[in-house]
């Protein structure tokens, strides 16, 4: 499970194993050192103990992952890190960030999440009630959230998979803090849901591109995929980290 929290004055975030798994396959690549990494024969260890099938720092060229679902194909230069590749979570964290950072708040990174909710205002979280599950639903809940300051959700279409996408900053008059935050503005956002483990939040400062496309949860009911695009100090990273995004294709 990955949860966000505030702590200090940074945002808290914490995972653990879906405890679910398939069999691994071999992974693709462009490049001889992708296809190296990726196999399974010369797979290395994932460097973060809850990651699963995660490669850790990646040479520059293109990587499928081996568990998440559905499969991804990825792109990237060289100095990107892959922490998770679990049955509903997968992380890409860039040159610039490290697992570390992830975990205190202070990195960037890039998650996809195979089903997620809407996060209810509310401390410890909770899905939001009556809200439904679908892209569009999704969506129309966070527009009016008054903890965010939205963008309005643009069609777009991911690795073949069709839905909305919207920007998204903790609204300044937003100071509303949890239990566990010390004090520190909270806004709640999405909530994993089935083979998706997850609690995310947004904190002053962090600005975050938030993707969400028509998929299916583990038992093949409709659901949100999300892909997160997390800029933890709002350092104009977004257009960058998205291209990465746009390049993504989904094994349906």
């Amino acid at each position: 499970m990955r949860i966000i929290v505030a702590a200090a004055a940074l945002a808290l975030l914490t995972a653990c194993a879906s405890g679910s798994s398939s069999e691994p396959d071999a992974a693709p690549a462009t490049s001889p050192a992708a296809l190296e990494s990726s196999s399974d024969a010369t797979r290395p260890p994932c460097p973060n103990p809850e990651g699963q099938f995660c490669l850790g720092r990646l040479d520059a060229g293109t990587y499928s992952t081996v568990q998440f679902e559905p499969a991804i194909s990825y792109t990237v230069t060289a100095g990107w890190s892959n922490f998770e590749d679990m049955a509903g979570n997968f992380l890409l964290v860039p040159p610039t960030g490290n697992l570390k950072g992830v975990d205190g708040g202070t990195s960037d990174f890039i998650g996809v999440y195979r089903s997620v909710v809407a996060h209810a205002n509310a401390c410890p979280s909770t899905p939001a009630p009556g809200v439904g599950t679908t892209p569009a639903a999704i969506m129309k809940w966070l527009q009016r959230d008054p903890a965010l300051r939205a963008t309005p959700p643009q069609p777009v279409t991911v690795g073949g998979l069709p839905g909305f996408v919207t920007t998204l900053r903790i609204a300044p008059s937003w100071k509303r803090a949890c239990p566990y935050s010390h004090g520190l503005a909270l806004a709640p956002l999405i909530v994993g849901s089935s083979s998706t483990f997850l609690d995310h939040n947004l904190i002053p400062g962090q600005a975050t591109r938030l993707y969400l496309l028509d998929s299916t949860t583990a038992e093949g009911q409709p659901a949100a995929l999300a892909i997160e695009v997390v800029d933890i100090k709002d350092a104009g990273h977004l257009a960058a980290y998205s291209k990465l995004v746009e390049q993504l294709r989904f094994d349906a």
